[in-house]
């Protein structure tokens, strides 16, 4: 496989840059509405202003797993977009198409690779598969 044109580099550059931007902000907004929370609750919350609190404060967290996770892979594929071998799939070596980098500049395999992956490890992480698994 060639690697990716200059153009289209670049083009996906922006795009991810762009991206880190946005979720960047977003983390602020994040961090601002946590910051509030605990005015949400009162001086003196009941059990169910604490279990809404609580609910509003776990969400908060996830979403921003979520969004710093994003980012750190948006900073590895900005490493990776270097290196001449950027737009191989890491596990059959061909070219990922450049409209599916188009669609997910991180993405790291191509889309024969990936269903592949998908339906191997689908339930992988679902307590109830696994628990099926053990009977």
């Amino acid at each position: 496989m060639r690697p990716l044109p200059y153009d289209q580099k670049q083009l996906l550059r922006r795009e991810l840059e762009d991206r880190a931007a946005a979720l960047r902000l977003d983390t602020l907004r994040e961090r601002e509405e946590s910051a509030e929370y605990p005015g949400l609750v009162g001086e003196a919350p009941d059990d169910a202003d604490r279990a809404a609190a609580s609910a509003i404060r776990d969400l908060n967290h996830a979403e921003m797993a979520r969004t710093l996770a994003e980012l750190r892979a948006i900073e590895r594929t900005l490493l990776q977009l270097e290196r001449d071998d950027f737009g191989r799939c890491i596990d059959c070596g061909d070219g990922i198409a450049f409209a599916r980098l188009r669609l997910n500049p991180t993405a790291r395999r191509c889309t024969d690779c990936q269903r592949r992956r998908e339906r191997l490890y689908a339930d992988r992480d679902r307590p109830a598969a696994a628990a099926e698994e053990r009977l």
